[in-house]
């Protein structure tokens, strides 16, 4: 427990200097457009290249893929009970895409992978992307549309820096051929700057607004509470009863932690006011150096009664 809190203390540290950097003007606002085109086309995509190129293999497809199947399943229901729930107590339009979106989709990304490689390793972190790209296909067509609030689904959306990574990598596990050394070491090296970029990230992203104006954004407590302890809960209890206890501590890394910062980057697309999506994103990013190593204790819990 000592190491998870560790490591989830270690990205809010490089979140806290992206906020004092920013505060103290030694950053601007206008340098997280640079950091964040760094993390889509550059840190993540080579984090998730290097993951698929080095173990996909077709024994992995094969043994696998129920993954996929879970993976599609959990997210349907989820998203039904969340479409379903939030406009009766959210009116507000654009506050219902925000709610509904940060129920679904956490930080996995940036902050999950970078959690589960260093506490489980490579194997567990491929099948942690396995179980993702679902929230991946969602995030880039439906989550896009509505966030921007446009009026169509667009499949284009799917051609993306990441999908892009994750085609190549199959390419090269399933063909077998060995990558030469000096690429594979350039990925690895840009994969290990997804997570600290991604964090200084937010705490740049943070410093636009005065902290105790988000800090006083009672909705953000209530979507956080939900996001990082109900919804865990309810997953783990029920995933517990006919799935494997690496499965189950992967869906915690994909559902249960801090809300994902898409509705601040999508939002700034559509001009809108990411006031309370800044506040979800810091308060639940705040609250999960608690709620993270509680998850991990819960998935033990339910799997020794």
């Amino acid at each position: 427990m000592g190491i998870v809190i560790n490591n989830v203390a270690m990205l809010l540290l490089f979140a806290m200097i992206g906020w004092l950097l920013a505060v103290g003007g030694l950053v601007k606002h206008e340098h997280a457009v640079m950091l964040s085109r760094l993390l889509v086309w550059l840190f993540l995509p080579a984090k998730v290249f290097a993951s698929f190129a080095s173990r996909c293999t077709p024994a992995y497809l094969a043994e696998n893929y129920s993954l996929l199947l879970l993976s599609v399943a959990v997210l349907a229901v989820m998203a039904l009970i969340v479409y379903l729930a939030v406009p009766r107590f959210v009116k507000n339009r654009d506050e219902q895409s925000v709610y509904k979106y940060s129920l679904l989709i956490a930080n996995y990304g940036y902050m999950g992978y970078a959690l589960v490689e260093s506490l489980y390793g490579q194997a567990v972190l491929l099948d942690m992307m396995m179980f993702a790209l679902p929230m991946s296909a969602y995030v880039y067509t439906e989550g896009y549309r509505m966030l921007t609030a446009t009026s169509k689904v667009s499949l284009r959306k799917l051609i993306n820096p990441v999908f892009v990574a994750i085609l190549l990598g199959c390419t090269v596990g399933l063909s077998g051929l060995p990558l030469p050394d000096v690429i594979e070491k350039t990925a690895s090296s840009a994969s290990a700057c997804a997570a600290p970029i991604s964090m200084l990230l937010t705490g740049i992203t943070v410093s636009e607004f005065r902290l105790g104006e988000l800090l006083r954004q009672k909705g953000a407590y209530v979507v956080s509470a939900m996001k990082l302890i109900l919804i865990p809960l309810v997953l783990c209890a029920v995933l517990s009863r006919f799935c494997t206890k690496e499965t189950v501590v992967i869906t915690m890394f994909v559902y249960g932690l801090p809300c994902g910062m898409n509705p601040i980057i999508f939002g700034k697309l559509a001009g809108r006011d990411c006031r309370s999506s800044t506040a979800i994103v810091l308060i639940s990013t705040l609250f999960s150096l608690l709620t993270v190593p509680l998850c991990l204790a819960m998935v033990d819990f339910f799997f020794t009664i």
